[in-house]
């Protein structure tokens, strides 16, 4: 199931590593810290149907469900 891109890019030795992701809210007040609590959803959604255990680190949210910011563990993979 590689595909093409895997036979073409060299293996990473650090691919079967962990990896924090951060998402901070950029300028736009409430719409931003919106967006930003959508992007984490998404890609904490996406790691977890790869089978990838997700650890939020820390996270701010604000009163209307958006987030300032968060810090969140990604790890596992097949190696």
């Amino acid at each position: 199931s590689g595909g093409v891109v895997d036979a073409v890019l060299p293996k990473d030795d650090d691919d079967v590593e962990a990896a924090i992701l951060e998402v901070r809210a950029g300028t736009g007040g409430d719409e931003a810290a919106l967006f930003a609590g959508e992007l984490l959803e998404a890609y904490s959604k996406s790691a977890k149907g790869q089978g990838w255990k997700v650890e939020t680190l820390s996270i701010a949210k604000t009163d209307l469900g958006g987030i300032k910011e968060a810090s969140v563990s990604i790890s596992g993979g097949s190696g």
